[in-house]
């Protein structure tokens, strides 16, 4: 009954078949400004204002991350090409045989959630283990402001709104 409680509603309904997905994109949408990128695995175009700006980690620029350890590094490349956030979906980095091989492979995923890439926002994903999860490029964090939080420690967590 969720699709009739939402028919005429465009959002609704994209949040009722999509859930975090599309409110990880309207988050993203309403936080990049005029010239941020945003670096993911997504190829949900239809979700975001300029298509044109994602930074693809599985895609040719992402290339030189493949040979990148440390985090200065890493932050001073993305910054480099104007990325602000990094989108972990859920569907591509859950655990099995859904999970995008580049995941395991770039060093970057490994330090997602550390302080120079704090968790800014996260979102449930029905029928996952783990939610869609933001990261902010190059910011020091705070354990007060925000977690560290590894991928790896999303299993069994659900969460239904963004974090502060």
């Amino acid at each position: 009954m969720q699709g009739v409680r939402t028919m005429g509603s465009v959002s609704a309904t994209l949040n009722d078949v999509f859930e975090g997905d599309y409110q990880s994109w309207v988050w993203l949408n309403g936080h990049l400004g005029d010239s941020g990128r945003v670096a993911t695995i997504d190829n949900r175009l239809y979700y975001f204002n300029e298509p044109d700006e994602l930074f693809y980690l599985d895609g040719r620029e992402a290339v030189p991350l493949l040979d990148m350890h440390d985090a200065e590094s890493i932050v001073s490349y993305l910054q480099s090409h104007n990325v602000r956030y990094v989108f972990a979906p859920a569907w591509a980095t859950a655990a099995g045989t859904a999970q995008q091989p580049i995941v395991k492979k770039l060093p970057l995923t490994h330090l997602l959630g550390s302080r120079r890439f704090p968790l800014v926002a996260m979102f449930a994903v029905g029928g996952y283990n783990l939610p869609d999860a933001i990261y902010r490029v190059g910011a020091f964090a705070t354990p007060s402001t925000s977690p560290v939080v590894s991928p790896a420690l999303f299993a069994g967590v659900r969460a239904g709104s963004p974090l502060p």
